[in-house]
């Protein structure tokens, strides 16, 4: 980490502070290979190919607990930093959806948790149409299909979400463990419907927005429209925590 002290120092002594950033949506190489398990798997059960960010299981025991490890890392080597004055946590937190194996039975020990019985799963469910009511939680699977039921594959968003929200929540007790008097926040995209922003809010001490203006379009009415979704979005965002 000798590079990022250099280059923390170097805009210190222009008067500028840093925010750092845990580096858990991009996974290194090595981790690809050494841990399969760390890598989300598509709804065909294919491992997402490496060469991009955001391709980790947030179910993964091992990748939780590599990005605990840096997070623990970087958090002592910078916590006394006078240029460092706060974190953000990974990087646009979203995606991906694993369709895994671990997926699949931590989403089982999810509804059994929601839901405590598999008879009140059928009911809020509606399980009766198409004959697909289940008998215990262990014939739940994944909403795989092209058209799932959209009960299940509403519970499977909001299992993604806690899992992501965990994830984030986890860096930020590190971090408020190691560096008490750093701020910590994450970079929402306006309207994005990945994870529920609200859950995700309560980890931060204040949400931040990545604000993509035109995308180097240059007519007035596509400005026009992008200037009224931004109004859109900060107003979401804004309200998120009710705060600036």
């Amino acid at each position: 980490m000798d590079w990022l002290e250099d280059a923390v120092a170097l805009l210190g002594r222009y008067g500028i502070r840093s925010i750092l950033c845990t580096p858990t949506p991009t996974m290194p190489k090595w981790v690809y290979d050494k841990y399969p398990d760390t890598v989300a798997e598509d709804v065909h059960g294919h491992p997402i190919a490496f060469g991009n960010r955001q391709n980790n299981c947030f179910t993964s025991r091992i990748y939780r607990a590599l990005s605990r490890n840096i997070t623990a890392e970087l958090t002592k080597r910078f916590k006394d930093n006078p240029d460092v004055v706060g974190w953000q946590l990974d990087n646009e937190l979203g995606g991906p959806f694993c369709y895994c194996r671990q997926c699949e039975n931590d989403f089982r020990e999810w509804l059994a948790a929601r839901y405590q019985c598999v008879g009140a799963l059928n009911e809020a469910w509606g399980t009766n149409f198409w004959s697909h009511a289940y008998a215990d939680f262990k014939e739940l699977h994944l909403p795989r299909h092209p058209h799932p039921s959209p009960s299940m594959y509403l519970d499977f968003r909001r299992f993604h979400s806690d899992n992501v929200v965990r994830f984030a929540a986890e860096q930020a007790e590190i971090i408020r463990a190691v560096c008490p008097g750093h701020f910590i926040t994450h970079n929402f995209m306006g309207m994005s419907s990945g994870i529920n922003y609200f859950d995700l809010g309560g980890v931060l001490d204040f949400i931040s927005e990545d604000y993509y203006y035109n995308f180097g379009e240059s007519s007035w009415d596509h400005r026009f429209d992008c200037y009224l979704a931004g109004a859109e979005q900060l107003d979401f965002i804004r309200g998120i925590k009710k705060q600036p």
